[in-house]
Formats: structure tokens, sequence, C-alpha cells
């Protein structure tokens, strides 16, 4: 289960009813994997490494991968295409790839992040 959250105090709160899904989900299915992922980050922004700073403390811990805030990813769902579709070697791509690859790894049980 990938649980996106913003950095923003909103997406903080809004992520507790996840969290609590999450333990219902837990009782049915007690080895359910799940992380947050930090989607629409700025740049180097204070507020993005707060939040992946406090989301570190807790279960379930957050993917090391982010998502930038990013245009091509509004172009993409625009031209209902992916990002590496429109240009693979874009930093929008790279992320996704480097998504996609931290979820395998969680997935296969390669690593925790």
């Amino acid at each position: 289960m990938l649980i996106p959250v913003q950095p923003s105090p909103l997406d903080g709160w809004a992520s507790a009813e996840m969290l609590t899904l999450l333990a219902e989900a837990r009782i049915y299915r007690p080895d359910l994997t799940a992380r947050f992922v930090l989607n629409r980050c700025g740049a180097r922004t204070v507020l993005a490494r707060e939040t992946a700073e406090t989301l570190a403390d807790h279960d379930p811990p957050v993917l090391t991968a982010t998502i930038g805030q990013r245009v091509a990813f509004a172009v993409a769902a625009q031209s209902g295409r992916l990002v590496s579709e429109l240009d693979d070697e874009t930093p929008a791509a790279r992320e996704i790839a480097v998504l996609a690859a931290a979820i395998d790894a969680v997935a296969s049980g390669r690593t925790t992040p």
C-alpha cells in the first residue's frame, strides 16, 4: 500500500485517516506492506526535508524515492501519456523510474524503505 503525501501539514493530518484504514486492513492481512511516498516536493525545501524526517519515525516508513513538483506530470496527464513516453531523460521520468525500483525492492523484500 502506498500512501502519497505532499510536504504540507494538511496532508500530514489527512494521512492520519489512512493510518487508521491501514491498521484495520492489517487485521485481515497482517503482512500488508505500506510506505509513505513524498509527492510534489519542491526541490531542496525545508518543508520537504522536515516532512521526510517526521515520517521517518512512523509506521509505515517513508520511501527514500520522492516525486518532485514538475510540469512534466501535468503535460503527460494532458496528453494521456507517461512522462517516460514524452522524454525518458527528464528529471520527472528518472524520478518515476527510481520510485518504481524502490517499490519493486520493497515488494520483493530486498529493502525496508
